[in-house]
């Protein structure tokens, strides 16, 4: 529907029409509303009115108010471009846009190149924006530079869009402080940020705070993200507090998570689980995380299954961890395989472990090659596994040695292993 102007000659769209009906305005309306005007001023409105509603008129609106020069319309003509995947000529409309002087055209050029891979061409943009004045492009250009590793420049124009307020850089500037080991500075900005409110800036205050060994301080913001709804900060807090032996808080918060569909809380849980006993409900969460990809869970949900007898399921999680190329799993899926008599498939996966440098499977390797009569071979794999630092493989190369009768070296490796004072040091898996 169109409605007259102060201008006599003018006509204009009938907002109410346009913001608030749900049925849509027909072709023949925008087409009568583009005849009654050729302004620039005015055909970027129509433009406006039908971005969403009627692209293609929008579109047409826009062309004809850019043949005229109208900046703002290079701009929206760009966007619309832009969002209708039409990037290359957005670009080109950007690029004029940017020629007149329109500043949000630098930053959403910036923006579209740096999403293409085109990172030089988005920083020589996005610096444009900021010598306007641009905030968001003094955070979005820190970002860029922090993620080509030049983080003190980053540094830099966060600093700038701090003192300008902006939230976020506040945020990513504690981030890129934190990363650089400068955690007291990083901790300052996020403390502003949480001020003003940012969650994820609750979270990562928490995280600087656990690392700096203040538990107590990093619950409490951990919570503030949680009343957010911040699944990552359910799942620390969950963590912290099963480190601090609360489990039966801890598991609360690893739910909350999972049930946001958090992978790494579903492997927590089950973890949590396990160690109290609860293996039933255990296996229910490992299940979920390996569903969700979790390799660890699959190794777990292998062990657990393989201490309740289940030593067929378990193999086949174990197969599952070792295709995606955990060597833990190579290594309990060499002892499973070793302790039912197939000694020959054991040995193939303790290798594989073995290459992938895995002292625990140098020392189950060699063990069960001394066990097979295979001493020689064995005592390689107990040699590898010291020089890794393995007590007991120290004691059980002593013990095969004096068998030997090569008492002179014996002596030095039970010395070793009297030395690292391990108590469970001996034959055992």
């Amino acid at each position: 529907m169109l409605v007259p102007t102060q201008d006599p000659d003018a006509w204009g769209v009938f907002d109410y029409l346009t913001d608030h009906t749900d049925t849509p305005i027909p072709d023949a309306t925008w087409h009568t509303a583009l005849q009654h005007t050729t302004d620039a001023d005015e055909l970027t409105i129509i433009g406006i009115h039908a971005h969403k509603a009627a692209p293609a008129i929008a579109e047409t609106s826009y062309r004809q108010a850019v043949e005229a020069g109208h900046t703002r319309a290079m701009f929206n003509l760009a966007h619309l471009l832009q969002q209708a995947g039409r990037e290359e000529e957005g670009e080109g409309f950007y690029r004029r846009a940017v020629e007149a002087g329109n500043t949000r055209a630098m930053f959403n050029l910036a923006l579209m190149l740096a999403g293409a891979g085109r990172g030089e061409e988005a920083e020589g943009f996005y610096r444009q924006a900021v010598e306007a004045g641009d905030t968001d492009a003094m955070v979005n250009l820190g970002h860029l530079l922090a993620d080509a590793g030049r983080g003190e420049e980053a540094e830099g124009f966060y600093r700038r869009a701090v003192e300008a307020g902006h939230t976020r850089a506040m945020v990513n500037l504690g981030n890129v402080l934190a990363d650089a080991g400068r955690g007291e500075e990083a901790e300052g900005f996020y403390r502003r940020a949480v001020e003003a409110g940012h969650t994820g800036a609750m979270f990562n205050l928490g995280n600087v705070l656990r690392q700096a060994g203040r538990g107590e301080e990093a619950e409490g913001f951990y919570r503030q993200a949680v009343e957010a709804g911040h699944t990552s900060a359910m799942f620390n807090l969950g963590h912290l507090l099963a480190d601090a032996g609360r489990g039966e808080e801890a598991e609360g918060f690893y739910r909350q998570a999972v049930e946001a569909g958090h992978t790494r809380a579903m492997f927590n849980l089950g973890h949590l689980l396990a160690d109290a006993g609860r293996g039933e409900e255990a296996e229910g969460f490992y299940r979920q995380a390996v569903e969700a990809g979790d390799t660890n869970a699959m190794v777990n949900l292998g062990h657990l299954l393989a201490g309740a007898g289940r030593r067929e399921e378990a193999e086949d999680f174990y197969r599952q961890a070792v295709e995606a190329g955990d060597t833990d799993a190579m290594v309990n899926l060499g002892h499973l395989l070793a302790d039912a008599g197939r000694r020959e498939e054991a040995e193939g996966f303790y290798r594989r472990a073995v290459e992938a440098g895995h002292t625990r499977a140098m020392f189950n390797l060699a063990l069960m090659l001394a066990e097979t009569g295979r001493e020689e071979e064995a005592e390689g794999f107990y040699r590898r596994a010291v020089e890794a630092g393995h007590t007991g493989a120290m004691f059980n190369l002593a013990l095969m040695l004096a068998d030997a009768g090569r008492e002179e070296e014996a002596r030095v490796f039970f010395q070793r292993a009297g030395e690292a004072s391990d108590s469970s040091a001996g034959p055992v898996q």
